[in-house]
């Protein structure tokens, strides 16, 4: 395969490029695409846009196409319906970049943190009530800074 700009690609074949076949008038169609055409054939008639004869005749045409510019030459002097593989489809946009999480000012903390102090504080005041030390309030102190600080 050639690329663009000369360059010999094998095996290599861009999306855009699938796009582009894809929509391309001369893809083949298989059955699926060749009911849908006479499926919307059969609403135009039911609409009064075409008469029997000439129902019958596109339907033909549309039963024999090979390529999607056969069901496009069927459809080319009707308005809206038509089978929805004519309606081209722009290419989907790339999807948007996700929002990068903002550091928040506080660093997440575990959650026994809270639950951890509370214990240790309860602990520690019955202890210096008891002993009536009250040097013990002093571990608290610092099993706080400790969890605080990191």
């Amino acid at each position: 395969m050639v690329g663009a700009d000369g360059e010999e690609r094998r095996g290599k074949v861009l999306a855009s490029e699938l796009v582009e076949d894809f929509f391309s008038p001369e893809v083949r169609i298989g059955d699926a695409e060749r009911e849908e055409a006479v499926e919307v054939l059969g609403r135009h008639l039911a609409d009064g846009r075409l008469d029997i004869t000439e129902y019958g005749d596109r339907c033909a045409r549309a039963s024999t196409a090979r390529v999607r510019s056969d069901i496009a030459a069927v459809f080319a002097d009707l308005p809206q319906p038509r089978p929805a593989f004519l309606n081209p489809r722009p290419p989907t946009p790339p999807p948007a970049p996700r929002p990068v999480p903002q550091a928040s000012a506080r660093p997440q903390r575990h959650p026994l943190d809270r639950a951890l102090m509370t214990v240790v504080w309860l602990v520690a005041a019955l202890l210096a009530v008891f002993t009536r030390n009250l040097f013990i309030l002093a571990l608290p102190l610092a099993v706080t800074a400790v969890l605080r600080w990191r």
